[in-house]
């Protein structure tokens, strides 16, 4: 009877201390969860844009570099679209920032209907956008997108409480041509897109012909 009496006592505390350690191992691995949600969380932060959710300048950076890295290898072309819009500041000082907000983020929606899975957009800062296209064969095909933004982007905005109409000066850089860096095709791109403002706005400009 004694020993029967241990033996459930031992049976007790053992079941108690799986059950311990079931419940420890199980809080873990929520933690652990959680820890690489947060991680993941602040990763995104870090190389996205917190209004419009597009890639920042730390990511833009990142993919252009490596980018640049891999067309090298390919002989294939990397080009650079450095985007301002024009008549943004109007509609901000006008209507305000709330509706300043909703318009960048309805052209980060355009902006990104216009290239492929394997491109980036990129919220520069401001009413600053960049558009990294990739595997591109000629300046023709740049070319042919950044028509498209401009066409996008004259469209009407609808808008919570007023329909509007913006437009955008694009310079575009060329990998290799243009530069043998990220910093190098961003001041061409840079440069370009200014001179598109100062020759009348709304198209887009090549270093070279």
């Amino acid at each position: 009877k004694m020993v029967l009496q241990v033996a459930t006592q031992v049976g007790v505390i053992i079941l108690f201390v799986i059950i311990v350690i079931v419940m420890w191992n199980r809080r873990l691995q929520i933690e652990i969860t959680r820890r690489e949600q947060l991680e993941k969380i602040m990763k995104h932060m870090a190389t996205h844009d917190e209004l419009t959710g597009l890639a920042n300048r730390v990511l833009l950076k990142d993919r252009l570099t490596s980018s640049i890295a891999f067309h090298q290898r390919q002989s294939l072309q990397v080009a650079v679209l450095f985007i301002d819009l024009d008549g943004f500041k109007s509609v901000n000082d006008n209507h305000g920032h709330d509706i300043g907000d909703e318009l960048l983020q309805e052209v980060a929606l355009r902006l990104q209907s216009c290239v492929r899975k394997s491109d980036t957009v990129v919220r520069f800062g401001g009413d600053e956008f960049v558009l990294l296209l990739t595997g591109l064969h000629s300046k023709n095909e740049a070319a042919y997108v950044a028509e498209k933004v401009l066409r996008l982007i004259q469209k009407e905005f609808k808008l919570s409480s007023i329909n509007t109409h913006v437009g955008c000066s694009i310079g575009i850089a060329m990998f290799p041509d243009d530069g043998a860096d990220d910093n190098e095709l961003l001041k061409v791109a840079d440069t370009l897109m200014y001179k598109v403002k100062a020759a009348g706005k709304n198209h887009y400009m090549f270093n070279r012909p």
